[in-house]
């Protein structure tokens, strides 16, 4: 999992709330920083070594599918593979979520965005979750779950918004098991609490993890 923070198209969006990162906004995100910031990104997956590249790589963060176009197809991640699975998202910003796969040993059966509402506010907008299944090395099917809760801005207005995140994922959760009893499930993103926090270990019920847990139960890896 990786935010790319701010990994920003550099052409003015009417709809998104993105006008610091254009030319002419306060960040002077142009195109020559835009193909730094890129190539940056590439390198940096590149440099884990030709051998063991990632196969899947969830990132947030990310404007829109053109940035995305050009970080799989414009720079040498096209010589390994690498394709991505993105929908736009509400999210004020337009920032979204997305997934970086290499398609010869991640082969894509499924995907969605799940919006993440709340009924008492019509006026929320956040990133959605994006679920994605496929089946690694034509062997064992994975349901990927990648996330960007709400940040911590905002009190306990964006703590309850982060609960109401974990509420929808937990609910996503159940219903993969309901339908697959033994699906294998990774959970990845920016959640912007810790281990501790309960949306974590309270809403999502996330275990330390043991080699002979229940085999039903979340097991966070960031916990010892």
């Amino acid at each position: 999992w990786w935010n790319l923070e701010n990994f920003f198209d550099p052409s003015d969006d009417s709809l998104r709330n993105d006008d610091d990162f254009t030319p002419k906004g306060k960040n002077h995100w142009g195109y020559k920083r835009f193909e730094k910031k890129k190539n940056n990104i590439y390198k940096t997956i590149i440099s884990m070594g030709i051998d063991s590249l990632p196969i899947v790589v969830g990132v947030c963060e990310v404007e829109n599918d053109w940035t995305l176009k050009q970080l799989c197809f414009n720079t040498p991640l096209y010589k390994f593979g690498y394709n991505y699975v993105h929908y736009d998202s509400p999210d004020q910003r337009g920032i979204d979520v997305a997934l970086l796969y290499r398609k010869d040993y991640f082969k894509l059966i499924y995907s969605e965005p799940i919006p993440i509402t709340d009924d008492a506010d019509s006026a929320f907008k956040t990133r959605d979750i994006l679920l994605v299944s496929g089946t690694v090395f034509e062997k064992d099917t994975l349901f990927l779950l990648l996330n960007h809760f709400p940040s911590k801005r905002g009190g306990g207005y964006a703590e309850n918004k982060r609960t109401l995140a974990a509420t929808q994922l937990a609910n996503v959760i159940d219903t993969i098991v309901q339908r697959h009893r033994n699906a294998g499930i990774v959970i990845m993103g920016d959640f912007n609490d810790t281990p501790q926090d309960s949306s974590m270990c309270k809403v999502l019920g996330a275990k330390p993890y043991r080699s002979s847990a229940d085999t039903l139960t979340l097991h966070n890896l960031m916990v010892g």
